[in-house]
């Protein structure tokens, strides 16, 4: 206790960090790293949307091009890294990492820039319980969700800045392809449905006429 006192350090403090224990969360992002590895090994000439794509598509752990990109850092795996961000696509136009660039290189950047925004967002303030980290995991599968599930979202979509409800709109999207999702916008009233609403697509927009 003296020594914290000298450190001016917190005795709740260092009890927590000697007792600290890793989210559920945190270890799924974990148990992924070596699964992309994996991945790339097998297929070598694949970027991070490549190794997304083939999670998607095969029976193992589903990974989003963004948690693929997070979590190939250049610190654990600068090799592997290089080669992800190298791999991505055949460009004419190269960037200041001398990676190269065209117009879908654009506008993969632009998605890549929304992701990167709305997840650090969900990290930070939507992560406090095995609920909302199921909810996020499934924005971080493929940005779709039920419409009960995106309810639960709106006090924080309403908490977030401009710029992140933006991010919020571009990555996230609403399935209403089941009978059972359709009942579920039935059931919609007041605010709930003015959110779901803005989150719909115009196809959707159109099947919503006639429920």
């Amino acid at each position: 206790m003296r020594i914290l006192s000298a450190l001016k350090i917190k005795p709740s403090t260092y009890y927590n960090w000697r007792h600290w224990q890793p989210s559920r969360q945190e270890k799924r992002r974990e148990s992924l790293k070596p699964y992309i590895l994996d991945v790339w090994k097998t297929f070598k000439f694949y970027g991070y949307r490549r190794i997304a794509a083939y999670s998607q598509q095969t029976d193992g752990p589903k990974v989003s091009e963004y948690m693929t990109l997070k979590l190939i850092t250049k610190n654990e795996f600068p090799s592997l890294y290089q080669n992800i961000i190298g791999n991505s696509d055949q460009y004419m136009k190269y960037d200041t990492q001398n990676n190269i660039i065209d117009k879908t290189r654009l506008e993969d950047d632009k998605h890549d820039y929304w992701v990167d925004i709305l997840f650090k967002s969900l990290d930070a303030n939507f992560s406090n319980n095995d609920f909302q980290i199921s909810i996020t995991d499934q924005i971080e599968t493929d940005g779709k969700l039920t419409i009960n599930q995106a309810k639960c979202l709106r006090n924080f979509y309403n908490n977030l800045n401009p710029n992140e409800q933006s991010a919020f709109k571009h990555i996230v999207s609403i399935k209403l392809r089941k009978d059972f999702q359709k009942n579920q916008y039935a059931l919609l009233k007041g605010y709930d449905k003015d959110f779901i609403d803005m989150l719909l697509s115009s196809q959707q927009r159109k099947i919503v006429e006639f429920i």
